[in-house]
């Protein structure tokens, strides 16, 4: 072996740029030959494609029969000297022991004994120099085709990158454009149901939900996807989510508009949960496009099930001196509504920090991705029978807005101190609190307008409602992931986090003494309450 290092080391067959297992050749070298290429590449106005292959445990992947090859071929060992490497590698047997058991025997067809250093810091340099000229042949196509898309720094690679990051932009813009309009729709939903009822609305925003994601499935460019998925299918989501979430208002008695509003919320986390798997498994399938248009069917469905909302007491009929005027930004002016609305609304700010993050967290604190889904799956599930708990215990009390106010507390209280949590079990254990929080505070979300508003009232009370909370939600992650970048760490996002939270609690305790309503609201539309 010392004769075969000796040749290695005075013939210099070894790969020029081969900075490990060598005298004179360590990583630090091979970082000094990194930056120097870089920084020439750089005076030269040249772009520089640096490419970076993990080789750990490289001494157990190396075949005995190419590294035979390679030292037989490029390295002139013959006779009793490759006989003798063949018998040093070849032929060798593992097993496990345990106390006294052992397993079968297996032969080992790849990696050399790591007890003998010298040979596996040799062996794995051999084994590299066949891979290093494939490599370098990669690369430079690589770099040649790169090279042919920014010839100059100044006057292509500008283009070029503008080009890139754009696009990612362009992309992300898609999606929070959707996600902002449904929201900022709300008041202008809410004043639509009340002139038009809650049927011809869950209609036509099944209608429009067919429209903007199959017709998104033919543009051929991101921004086709502008007027069709972030508008249209934005205005449609606007719309089944108002009219959905005040249907128990208006077709339940005020003894179970609580459970119902709870059965309606628990839907959410449970379609989540199933429409997951079904667009995984239509995405393996499918092309993107294609998942577009048989989603895009669903809202013929939608449609037709919203028909049955034909036998709930429509507020049209209320006569026209006692209907809300259109988008009434008076009902926002009434104390204890805006109190409520806008403790709510700061709230948001921290309400998905810790969810949006979890995933991060757990891979920073080195748990697999594979088990950090298991945690928003905990979210989903508790979130569910959270949610049919709160609704009950929402038809039993007066004073159901102070349970929105806990919820949001003991979930500011939860992502607080989640920064602490930095295991498996813990975040799990976090996750289940989460969603627990989750599913009653959107459970009884609607009865607590309700009981600051009236039924006459609700629909543009909760457009109003989920657009700021929208707005201020949209802002929370951004904020989160600004702090995360200054700071390395997640701690201060969470307990800033956390802090939002519990300051619009706190904000909104004034609306904490408003009663349950106790007129039959869903079969008297035209109730004499009014608001507190």
């Amino acid at each position: 072996m010392s004769q075969l290092v000796n040749h290695c080391n005075e013939n210099a067959p070894l790969p020029v740029n081969q900075s490990a297992y060598r005298q004179f050749h360590s990583t630090e070298t091979a970082l000094l030959k990194v930056q120097n290429d870089i920084l020439i590449n750089m005076d030269n106005e040249e772009v520089t494609l640096l490419v970076m292959l993990d080789m750990s445990s490289a001494f157990d992947t190396i075949d005995h029969n190419i590294l035979i090859d390679i030292l037989k071929n490029n390295f002139g060992a013959v006779d009793s000297a490759l006989q003798w490497f063949r018998s040093y590698l070849t032929n060798r047997k593992q097993q496990v022991v345990i106390d006294r058991c052992k397993s079968s025997e297996f032969m080992v067809a790849t990696g050399v004994p790591q007890e003998l250093i010298a040979s596996g810091q040799l062996s794995k340099a051999l084994f590299r120099k066949k891979n290093s000229k494939k490599t370098v042949d990669y690369s430079m196509e690589l770099s040649t085709v790169v090279t042919s898309m920014t010839a100059t720094f100044d006057r292509q690679w500008k283009p070029y990158k503008t080009r890139h990051y754009v696009g990612v932009k362009l992309h992300t813009l898609v999606g929070s454009c959707q996600f902002s309009l449904t929201f900022v729709f709300g008041p202008l939903v809410g004043s639509f149901i009340d002139w038009c009822g809650i049927r011809n609305i869950s209609i036509a925003g099944g209608f429009l939900y067919s429209v903007g994601l199959i017709s998104a499935s033919y543009v051929n460019t991101i921004y086709g996807l502008f007027p069709t998925f972030s508008l249209i299918f934005a205005v449609a989501a606007s719309l089944l989510y108002s009219s959905i979430g005040i249907v128990p208002i208006k077709c339940m008695s005020s003894r179970y508009q609580g459970m119902a509003c709870s059965l309606v919320s628990s839907g959410g986390p449970a379609g989540m949960l199933t429409f997951s798997l079904i667009i995984t498994f239509l995405l393996e399938q499918f092309h993107w496009k294609v998942m577009f248009r048989i989603l895009g069917y669903l809202g013929v469905i939608i449609s037709l099930l919203s028909l049955t909302y034909g036998w709930i007491e429509e507020v049209p009929n209320i006569s026209e001196k006692k209907r809300t005027p259109f988008c009434d930004m008076s009902l926002c002016k009434r104390p204890r509504f805006f109190v409520f609305m806008l403790g709510s609304s700061v709230s948001m700010l921290g309400w998905s920090v810790g969810n949006f993050f979890l995933v991060d967290r757990a891979k920073s604190y080195g748990i697999h991705e594979n088990k950090s889904k298991w945690f928003y799956f905990a979210i989903g599930i508790v979130s569910i029978p959270s949610a049919l708990l709160a609704g009950k215990i929402g038809d039993l009390v007066k004073h159901r807005v102070r349970l929105t106010i806990i919820c949001l507390f003991l979930h500011g209280i939860n992502t607080l101190l989640s920064y602490l949590y930095k295991t498996y079990i813990t975040m799990f254990i976090y996750s289940i609190f989460s969603g627990m929080f989750f599913g009653a505070y959107n459970a009884i979300l609607c009865v607590a307008i309700l009981d600051c508003v009236g039924a006459e009232n609700i629909a543009q009370a909760f457009g109003f409602l989920i657009a700021f909370q929208g707005s201020f939600l949209s802002l929370g992650p951004p904020i989160a992931g600004w702090l995360r970048d200054t700071t390395g760490t997640f701690k201060l996002p969470l307990i800033v986090a956390g802090c939002f939270e519990i300051l619009g609690a706190l904000v909104s305790i004034p609306s904490a003494t408003v009663q349950k309503r106790e007129q039959d609201l869903g079969h008297n539309c035209e109730n004499k309450s009014t608001a507190v």
